[in-house]
């Protein structure tokens, strides 16, 4: 089955600023076939060039305590579907799965 999935869901760790591993996880999707097909020809709005406010940020984060690094706000997704959080491989209880 997962040979023939064009959509796979991996948990990875999550990483601050300065690139330390932190020990909560985070979810990658990877994409293929159809799925990669119609997110990079139809579901894609814009594409923007970020370089200036990538290279500003990087200023930002080697500054002590990042006082004005800009980080998106980022909340946990509390999943309160059992089924769903068997199939992720989480606690759906646990708001810090």
């Amino acid at each position: 089955m997962l040979a023939s999935s064009s959509v796979r869901l991996q948990w990875d760790p999550d990483h601050d600023p300065c690139g330390t591993k932190q020990e909560r996880r985070v979810v990658q999707l990877g994409l293929a076939g159809e799925m990669l097909r119609r997110y990079s020809q139809e579901w894609i709005e814009k594409i923007a060039d970020l370089s200036g406010f990538v290279s500003e940020q990087r200023m930002h984060a080697q500054a002590e305590g990042f006082p004005n690094l800009v980080i998106p706000c980022e909340e946990v997704y509390a999943v309160n579907n059992p089924e769903a959080a068997r199939r992720l491989g989480i606690d759906h209880r646990s708001e810090n799965s």
